[in-house]
């Protein structure tokens, strides 16, 4: 009789945690971002940038809605765009001497 309520338990725990908010991706997404705008990615990777700035507002608009896994996604997502960005921002900037 323990037995299914240990596994019930067990399974809805599991689901709470796929559903909460993605609160350290929408960190992380943010920081890379300002990252990026920092090394000169909105000047020497637009592109990029701009992309990454996109996929971090999408995450904001499902995180308002409560879709956080779909929140979540879009975060990781910016995160790695404004990685790239920032590593093209900083391969095409000119060396100062």
């Amino acid at each position: 009789m323990k037995r299914p309520v240990l596994l019930i338990t067990l399974c809805v725990c599991v689901l709470l945690g796929c559903a909460s908010a993605p609160v350290q991706e929408m960190s992380d997404a943010r920081q890379a971002l300002h990252s990026a705008e920092v090394a000169g990615a909105a000047r020497f990777s637009p592109a990029e940038f701009d992309a990454a700035r996109e996929s971090l507002r999408k995450a904001s608009e499902w995180l308002d809605m409560g879709f956080y896994r779909n929140a979540r996604v879009h975060a990781l997502t910016a995160r790695q765009q404004a990685i790239e960005a920032r590593e093209a921002a900083l391969r095409a900037e000119p060396a100062v001497d």
